[in-house]
C-alpha cells in the first residue's frame, strides 16, 4: 500500500507555559513520510520535501494570512515526492516534528511568532468592541446578538495583545452604552 497525503491544514498555537506561539502546517497522512528535508528558498519561505508519500488531496494553493503564514502550495514531484511550499509574511525560524502515533500521522511545520511580540511590545491598542448597552446590532439565528459577540472577540483579542507585550484598552469591558 502507498503512502498518500490525505489533508492539510494550519492553526495558530497560544504561547503556553513559557513555550512561545507558533504558526503550524499540519500535513495528515496514511503512513509517515520515509524522509523529510526542510529547504529555506528566502527569508521568506520554507519548503518541507516529504519523500515517499503522494497526494491523494487536490494539489494546490491554501491562503492562511494569520499574521505569519500567508499561504502554503502542496504538489507533487516524482518520484514519490509532495513538496510544501510556505510563503510567510516576516521571517521566522521552523522545524518539524512527526506525529506516528494514531492515524492519520501528522509531520507538522511549526513556524515561530517570535516577531509578533518584538513588534508588539509597548504599542497601545485600542480595542472598540462596539455596540453595547441598548444598542444591539444586529441579531443573527438563535437570538444571538453582535453586541455579544464582538465583546467576546474584543476580550480574546485583548487577552492576545497582552500576552505579546502589548497595552490593549477596551472602549467598554461590559454590556453598556459608551457615548
Amino acid at each position: 500500500m502507498r503512502a498518500k497525503v490525505t489533508n492539510a491544514w494550519s492553526a495558530v498555537t497560544e504561547e503556553r507555559g513559557g513555550a512561545p506561539a507558533l504558526s503550524r502546517i499540519v500535513v495528515e497522512s496514511t503512513f509517515p513520510p520515509a524522509r523529510w528535508r526542510l529547504l529555506r528558498p528566502s527569508p521568506t519561505g520554507w519548503t518541507l520535501e516529504l519523500q515517499g508519500l503522494s497526494l491523494n488531496m487536490p494539489a494546490g494553493r491554501q491562503e492562511v494570512w494569520d499574521g505569519l503564514v500567508a499561504e502554503f502550495r502542496l504538489e507533487e514531484a516524482p518520484p514519490e515526492r509532495v513538496l510544501l511550499d510556505v510563503l510567510l509574511e516576516h521571517p521566522a525560524e521552523a522545524r518539524v516534528e512527526v506525529v506516528r502515533e494514531g492515524l492519520p500521522v501528522r509531520t507538522i511545520l511549526c513556524l515561530d511568532r517570535g516577531f509578533v511580540g518584538r513588534v508588539m511590545a509597548g504599542r497601545t491598542v485600542a480595542v472598540d468592541p462596539g455596540h453595547g448597552g441598548r444598542d444591539a446590532g444586529a441579531r443573527g439565528p438563535i437570538n444571538l446578538l453582535e453586541k455579544d459577540v464582538v465583546l467576546d472577540v474584543a476580550r480574546r483579542l485583548a487577552a492576545a495583545l497582552s500576552a505579546v507585550g502589548a497595552r490593549p484598552v477596551l472602549t467598554r469591558r461590559g454590556d453598556e452604552d459608551v457615548t
